[in-house]
């Protein structure tokens, strides 16, 4: 079966994507020959994109409201610079003892005191740069006004494709039904 590409939006590398083509369920057939999976277009919008995943490290010492006035900051910051819905919300929180957190106190002409945190957040490609200085600034922002000092905040953001997730069930993301938390 001849299948013409044009007139697609594109595709994913590693990830055959039908975007507004005409292509088949992907199916075996006689077990064999895999043939192409249509995926609706929607399911890469941002608002459809997997959830970010956050992982918060911080000192031990830290109040139990401290830890939650820094994770909400995370989460409303993504909401409202990353367009992320508020119902898809996944964080890793993690306790750590005193010198268990080897974080340079000067670099790079910051001061920061021993509750010094890093949130890393890994997420879709696809942001332009605007949106992540956004995202930094709203982050800090907010711990801020939650009792930190800004310079105790550090956060790193990875990128990746599609294909690096797998939502549940052992699919990879866009072999599960687009669903919307909104």
């Amino acid at each position: 079966m001849a299948m013409s590409l044009a007139g697609c939006i594109g595709l994913i590398p590693d990830f055959y994507v039908a975007m507004r083509c005409d292509l088949t369920d992907l199916s075996l057939v006689d077990n064999e020959i895999p043939v192409w999976r249509r995926i609706d277009a929607a399911a890469f919008l941002p608002e459809n994109r997997p959830m970010p995943l956050a992982r918060i490290s911080i000192p031990a010492h830290l109040p139990q409201s401290q830890v939650i006035a820094l994770a909400d900051a995370v989460h409303n910051a993504l909401i409202t610079t990353c367009d992320v819905p508020p119902k898809d919300r996944f964080q890793l929180i993690s306790r750590f003892a005193q010198g268990a957190m080897i974080i340079d106190p000067t670099f790079p002409d910051v001061i920061r005191t021993a509750d010094a945190s890093i949130v890393e957040i890994t997420f879709l490609a696809g942001r332009d740069d605007h949106k992540k200085r956004l995202l930094y600034r709203a982050i800090v922002d907010k711990c801020v006004a939650a009792g930190f000092k800004a310079d105790d905040i550090l956060v790193a953001l990875t990128e990746n494709q599609p294909m690096d997730w797998s939502l549940g069930g052992g699919l990879a993301y866009g072999a599960h039904p687009t669903t919307s938390h909104g």
